[in-house]
């Protein structure tokens, strides 16, 4: 089951230096100027002072700035929101592009400035977006570690479907190598979405406790899980899942030797991802019910329902193991019948394919089966002395076709048939890198673009840092300016003589 995604720039956003407090501070020096201005003002129309008159049209020159640097900025957890939503959009932009660097200082740049202004959900994003790079350069335990940082500032937040998500995920990339640990983060899941009423992620979670006891070989509480996870997709009208956890019960019913529970619940299945579309699933699904009928030695419904199943793979043309797997069952199917003309044709068939895909332990198994059923007809010693006599008007297909001459036309067409699947592979590594390179130019304007907001984000900090630091040299003059106006000598009057 898939997981959700599956998030630019150089270096930080540096703007981040200042945090939430650039915002603030503009706004108290732009505030405490006018203050003063104002005194200022009121002492200049009485006393007509043209030095103070000066510092007044200095500073209403300054705080225009200081207001559009504030507006550019913002103040508050509105504009923060908004800001760490573009870095986010940054962030998806450079992942796609395969800027992994530069994503990784968006995910850091998101992390700082979430924690600093104090936004819970945006520090697990940014964890999570860390998680997501780890993910695409395979590296599984950092993957894992920025998962589970993720969770504490999700529920921290009030996010706690993102910390079932996480716990989830987490629990399907250890489904495999730690059985315990996956078994841990799924119930944890599973308990925030109880908690939450979440009945399609609860269904999820059961359909993967059902997979580890299913690994782990507790088979009867597998079943349990399947079948509560089945259940809980019908109540909820999720078909997909419920086709999911019924082929999985299944499997896991004909692994335990009932056929009956194990067609019914493949039957159903069935049913339901044809209702779906799921038409690249239905020859694996049909060849597995074909397998409970076998297994319980009802030979004439096997073989048609492997037929069916050969049918569709062989329309796909995609799934090789899946038509190698069937014919072979096919020759199986004939030597219990005793149709060795058949079998001979399905087990050549099989082998092959097997052959053709490289695999070594089909292709040995095929070889054992073809030399089994040879050893049960032996031909009688007169006809093998006897030479072999060409019947007359006999085509050479019809020879070829002999049993004698087997072996040369099989290798004949193997080699052929290698021949064209090798054509094609590289017919399509070819369209492959015709493709990587029309995406190169997309990829470098891309880059382009995030530079350009990478330097007008370095301008626009600047710019910020400039205001701020007037800002600070400006209040104090003032204040010094006043202070030298109300603290000035009085002047003795003048006496008239």
């Amino acid at each position: 089951m898939k997981s959700a995604g599956e998030f630019n720039g150089r270096g930080k956003n540096l703007n981040n230096r200042f945090g939430n407090s650039l915002p603030a501070t503009i706004f108290i020096a732009s505030n405490t100027s006018r203050f003063f201005m104002g005194l200022l003002f009121g002492k200049i129309l009485l006393l007509r002072r043209p030095v103070l008159l000066f510092t007044v049209v200095l500073a209403l020159t300054f705080i225009p700035v200081c207001r559009v640097s504030g507006q550019v900025n913002g103040n508050g957890k509105g504009n923060d929101t908004v800001r760490l939503a573009q870095i986010q959009k940054d962030f998806d932009k450079a992942l796609d592009a395969g800027l992994i660097g530069a994503a990784r200082k968006l995910a850091d740049s998101m992390i700082s400035f979430a924690r600093r202004t104090n936004i819970p959900k945006y520090v697990a994003a940014g964890y999570f977006n860390h998680a997501m790079i780890e993910k695409a350069l395979n590296n599984t335990e950092s993957f894992v570690d920025n998962l589970q940082k993720s969770i504490p500032w999700f529920i921290k937040g009030g996010e706690l479907l993102g910390a079932a998500m996480a716990h989830t995920i987490i629990g399907q990339s250890m489904a495999k190598a730690a059985g315990s640990e996956a078994r841990e983060n799924f119930e944890a899941s599973l308990r925030i979405r109880q908690e939450l009423n979440d009945s399609a992620g609860m269904a999820s979670n059961l359909a993967s406790l059902g997979d580890i006891h299913h690994r782990a070989g507790n088979l009867s509480e597998a079943g349990d899980y399947y079948r509560q996870a089945a259940d809980m997709a019908e109540s909820t009208g999720n078909d997909r899942l419920r086709a999911f956890s019924l082929t999985n019960l299944g499997n896991l019913q004909l692994e335990m030797k009932q056929y009956s529970l194990s067609r019914n619940n493949l039957e159903e299945a069935l049913v339901l991802q044809r209702k779906l579309g799921y038409k690249s699933s239905e020859p694996a699904l049909i060849r597995t019910i074909g397998n409970t009928y076998l297994e319980e030695g009802i030979t004439d419904s096997a073989r048609i329902r492997y037929e069916e199943a050969l049918i569709l793979t062989e329309r796909a043309g995609t799934d090789f193991a899946g038509m190698q797997q069937i014919y072979a069952d096919l020759g199986r199917i004939a030597v219990q019948q005793g149709d060795d003309e058949k079998a001979g044709r399905y087990f050549s068939r099989s082998l092959e394919i097997a052959r053709m895909t490289g695999d070594k332990e089909a292709e040995q198994n095929l070889l054992a089966a073809m030399e089994e059923q040879a050893a049960k007809e032996p031909e009688p010693i007169a006809a093998l002395q006897a030479p072999v006599k060409k019947p007359a008007g006999i085509t050479a297909r019809q020879q070829a076709a002999k049993p004698g001459r087997a072996s040369a036309v099989q290798k004949v067409r193997a080699d052929s048939l290698e021949e064209k699947i090798r054509n094609e592979r590289l017919a399509l590594l070819k369209e492959k890198e015709i493709a990587v390179l029309k995406n190169k130019d997309a990829l470098l304007a891309r880059q382009d673009e995030i530079e350009t907001r990478y330097k007008e984000q370095l301008s626009l900090a600047k710019r910020n840092r400039r205001t701020v630091l007037i800002a600070g040299l400006l209040i104090p003059a003032l204040l010094l300016v006043w202070l030298l106006f109300r603290l000035r000598p009085a002047k003795k009057p003048v006496k008239k003589r």
